[in-house]
């Protein structure tokens, strides 16, 4: 086997586990001891790990560290055991039986009664932000995510949303802005067929309480984006900007200008123009008394497909 392969079966099998240590195990059967902790030997027993060898497991539990060089998992003995557990972002997701049996849970019983039926409802005055996510979560698991299906399930009360991948058109964006107003956290990765300047211009101008914005390979963009930032969404705190090939380094130094509570910018996968943005900034030291005490953080460098 190629050092190739292992890298990419390493990679494979580290996804694995920040899944089921971050948020799958008690869906996925396992037992979640307080504080996150999974026994060693059920998780490598877990189907999802079967075809790999225990040292592989070991290694990438023992040596994986994230992007930043933090751990991401950890193992301690216990008595006869070993248990290990994600170091962070842990947040598990509710097992849908009853524990010690196999009969579903009555939220689970609704909830899949709803999913199935998501067209007879109207979702728009619902107060549990937290069951609509569940809804939406697991409507786009089982691909029964369109335009008809958001018209149901959006919802004022709603504040984060993900359309990563999703085929947005001028009618999604519609939606969004007539049935989404306290949106704080918006994903739009991916969904390069319809975003512009313009349409992102008319979108914000009703979604005004946006503080993280992921625009990630939204490819048709362009300065005029970064430019209006300011005026768009006042109240910005986080931008994900990676593989936008039509931004410049002048851009990015005014929006940082311009927008007062920006704290974090990721403008990975644009290598031409980082080398132009390192100039860039470095003369805006020059032009923009303070820009130092903004306390504003630039995540740059290639893209790392291993991340997780």
């Amino acid at each position: 086997m190629d050092e190739a392969t292992i890298m990419e079966k390493q990679v494979k099998l580290g996804r694995k586990l920040a899944y089921l240590l971050r948020y799958g195990a008690e869906v996925e059967g396992l037992a979640v001891e307080e504080g996150g902790w999974v026994n060693l030997s059920d998780l490598c027993q877990h189907p999802l790990l079967a075809k790999s060898q225990i040292e592989f497991i070991l290694r990438e539990i023992t040596e994986s560290t994230s992007s930043r060089g933090q751990k991401r998992f950890e193992i301690r003995d216990e008595s006869e055991k070993k248990l290990v557990r994600a170091c962070y972002s842990r947040k598990f997701d509710r097992s849908p039986r009853h524990e010690g049996s196999k009969v579903l849970r009555l939220m689970e019983i609704t909830l899949r009664y709803v999913c199935d039926n998501i067209r007879n409802f109207d979702l728009l005055e619902f107060q549990d932000e937290y069951l609509m996510r569940l809804m939406l979560k697991r409507l786009q698991s089982q691909r029964k995510f369109n335009n008809s299906i958001l018209k149901c399930v959006l919802g004022k009360t709603l504040t984060r949303l993900s359309l990563e991948f999703f085929f947005v058109t001028e009618s999604t964006l519609l939606l969004l802005s007539r049935r989404c107003p306290n949106l704080e956290c918006l994903t739009l990765k991916d969904c390069s067929y319809i975003i512009t300047d313009q349409k992102l211009d008319t979108l914000f101008h009703k979604l005004t309480k946006i503080q993280y914005l992921d625009l990630s390979y939204c490819k048709h963009l362009t300065d005029r984006t970064l430019l209006n930032m300011h005026r768009m969404c006042p109240n910005l705190k986080y931008l994900n900007i990676m593989g936008l090939p039509k931004i410049t380094g002048e851009a990015l130094v005014e929006l940082v200008r311009t927008c007062p509570k920006l704290r974090k910018v990721d403008i990975r996968d644009n290598r031409s123009f980082q080398t132009e943005m390192a100039v860039s900034m470095q003369s805006a030291k020059e032009v923009i008394p303070k820009i130092e005490d903004k306390n504003i953080t630039i995540i740059y460098g290639k893209f790392r497909k291993d991340m997780y």
